[in-house]
């Protein structure tokens, strides 16, 4: 059962609005082309896993919990997906990197992400990033007397191109899969935990904490990329043109002042 549907985030609505309206000649203009498509493949990554958590969601003692930010001691902690089971709970990272390879390295506690053209990129490696959830997330069960929920974490990679490479000694090999096999995944984790320790009742009470507790993530797109109200494109923009122009009235219809479209 889908407790809390994934939609985009704030973050994501408000980089999608502004595109249009982001002035070309802003030298932070690159930066928000880049930060705009991560976004987007992030978000498009997570709702194509959403397809191996079909049976999940049409489970009646089973919750989904989407993009689900809770309160912690210094900061809010996000999670791409949360299973609630009256087993255990389940936090699930999802990654959409794509490249040739992916390199994950247990010295460096980091991924090498390596494109077709030779081109890397290093990220933070994401069963790091799980773990982290996993202990805020238990430190809020122990705070409504809930700290005996067993709760495990994955790892997904959602995009199927890159071959993923584990470095010698590598001791999550076991956390880190693709989306298709996220099913057997869980199905393993079934076997494992066995006692139930959740009632109809205590999973309500969860649920109501963490639908209560969620918090949305703040964004301000002018602050982030140091923009002016004034600086936006302003009015009616032209569907015509390949960069974003602003049309302006004419004889009861708009103008391109551009390629001279018109529209009513």
């Amino acid at each position: 059962m889908i407790r809390k549907p994934r939609k985009p985030t704030f973050e994501l609505l408000a980089l999608d609005a502004t595109e249009p309206r982001f002035p070309e000649a802003h030298p932070k203009y690159k930066n928000f082309k880049r930060d705009l498509g991560i976004t987007q493949s992030g978000f498009n990554g997570e709702k194509s896993v959403d397809y191996y958590l079909e049976n999940i969601s049409n489970s009646p003692t089973s919750y989904l919990y989407h993009n689900l930010r809770l309160p912690a001691s210094q900061t809010a902690f996000q999670m791409d997906t949360l299973l609630v089971t009256p087993y255990y709970l389940m936090i699930i990272e999802i990654k959409n990197w794509g490249g040739a390879s992916l390199e994950f390295n247990e010295e460096t506690k980091q991924v090498r992400q390596i494109y077709h053209d030779g081109r890397k990129e290093v990220h933070d490696d994401p069963v790091l990033q799980v773990k982290t959830q996993r202990k805020k997330l238990l430190v809020m069960l122990k705070k409504y007397g809930l700290s005996y929920i067993p709760v495990e974490y994955g790892v997904v990679m959602s995009n199927k191109n890159p071959e993923i490479i584990f470095s010698e000694g590598y001791k999550e090999t076991d956390r880190v899969f693709r989306s298709t096999y996220l099913d057997y995944f869980l199905v393993e984790m079934d076997k494992k935990y066995t006692e139930k320790k959740l009632c109809i009742e205590k999973l309500t009470q969860l649920d109501q904490i963490f639908l209560n507790s969620h918090q949305e993530r703040p964004f301000n797109v002018l602050e982030k990329y140091d923009l002016e109200k004034n600086q936006l494109l302003k009015g009616i923009l032209c569907t015509e043109c390949i960069t974003p122009t602003s049309m302006y009235r004419a004889q009861r219809s708009w103008k391109c002042p551009k390629c001279h479209f018109r529209s009513n």
